[in-house]
């Protein structure tokens, strides 16, 4: 069973936007119910721990980019490993998620949510240099063009952003 995206941002106390359009409506769980899901319990009366709130900004990162343990994992390994040779470590992991081809369709605006975005690019929208790529993770280059397959503009989700 997949987790509900909504009880994920009210978990983690803050808006994620997993749902798209949803989130900037009233509809939003964290509009309607600004408290962690689950029986209601006291609230403690300390501050969390710096372990809490690093753990939490993992999460975070995580599901806003829709990635396993095992992804995040792997890019965390690779941008440590680039440690002496970029100024801020962590602004480089950013840069690495932002470059993923899934969040780059996302940014451009073809989808409402990173989740259609990757449902996109693995059932094949789009070119990258004018060759097929259906892996969410390929990491975009600088000078890559993208396109959408010819017989992919008819369709549904691409009509309203084709014709405005």
């Amino acid at each position: 069973m997949k987790y509900d995206q909504c009880k994920t941002c009210r978990r983690l106390g803050q808006k994620l936007f997993l749902k798209g359009e949803r989130c900037f409506s009233q509809k939003c769980a964290m509009v309607r119910r600004a408290y962690a899901p689950g029986l209601k319990k006291k609230k403690s009366g300390g501050s969390p721990s710096e372990y809490k709130k690093s753990l939490n900004e993992k999460q975070t990162l995580k599901k806003w980019y829709g990635l396993s343990e095992r992804q995040f994992k792997r890019y965390v390994k690779e941008t440590l490993a680039k440690m002496g040779k970029v100024e801020n470590v962590s602004s480089e992991l950013i840069r690495r998620l932002e470059k993923r081809m899934d969040n780059v369709i996302f940014r451009f605006g073809f989808a409402k949510s990173r989740a259609q975005a990757r449902q996109m690019v693995s059932h094949n929208y789009f070119l990258i240099n004018n060759k097929s790529v259906s892996i969410p993770s390929h990491e975009i280059e600088k000078d890559d063009v993208i396109s959408i397959k010819e017989n992919r503009k008819s369709k549904g989700v691409l009509k309203n952003y084709l014709t405005s």
